[in-house]
């Protein structure tokens, strides 16, 4: 697996590029480098809604995840090793101290998992898989998010057997009509249009 850059430069060029203070956002107009779809996502009391980070937060395992895409039983028991499998407690802490988020959207492990953290259990980590490589029944999230609140919705795509299972009757379908067609030519030996 591919090692966790610094996080302590991530979360610095975050806060950095979010201009945060204890003040919250600016409401002086925006200038040429400001960026309003950033701005959107600050609740009226400071809070981001969203933070999109490759690893998932800080977490012993996926063992209280229960989600269609989940991990299977015996990968969900495994130990994550922090800076490899998730980020540290202590990068964590700090995200949630700096950015406050409403919601984490993470993806690396690639099993789907929903995770609340916070003493106050209110900031919801989201994962999912939306790769066949990785399940055969992945999946991707629809959200929608205004300055006050968010909406999250998982989506499952079609499972990877079932397309497979699709191509393997489309071919053996084109195969049979054209047995067909060839079956028809031969024994009429005339040029007929094959339906």
């Amino acid at each position: 697996m591919q090692r966790a850059f610094d996080s302590k430069t991530g979360i610095h060029i975050a806060c950095s590029s979010l201009e945060l203070n204890s003040e919250g956002p600016s409401s002086s107009p925006p200038s040429k480098n400001d960026s309003e779809p950033v701005r959107a996502l600050f609740l009226a009391d400071t809070h981001l809604l969203g933070f999109v980070y490759h690893f998932p937060m800080s977490r012993d395992s996926d063992k209280t995840c229960d989600e269609p895409d989940e991990a299977p039983e015996h990968l969900k028991r495994m130990k994550f090793r922090e800076r490899w499998e998730c980020l540290s407690r202590e990068a964590t802490e700090k995200i949630f101290d700096k950015l406050d988020p409403r919601a984490v959207f993470s993806g690396h492990t690639h099993r789907g998992c929903h995770v609340v953290h916070g003493a106050s259990q209110d900031i919801h980590e989201y994962i999912v898989t939306f790769s066949w490589r990785n399940k055969d029944n992945p999946t991707f999230l629809l959200g929608m998010m205004t300055p006050n609140n968010y909406s999250i919705s998982k989506c499952h795509m079609p499972r990877e057997s079932t397309i497979i299972f699709l191509y393997i009757a489309s071919l053996v379908g084109f195969v049979l009509w054209l047995v067909r067609c060839m079956y028809l030519f031969s024994s009429f030996r005339h040029h007929s249009v094959c339906v």
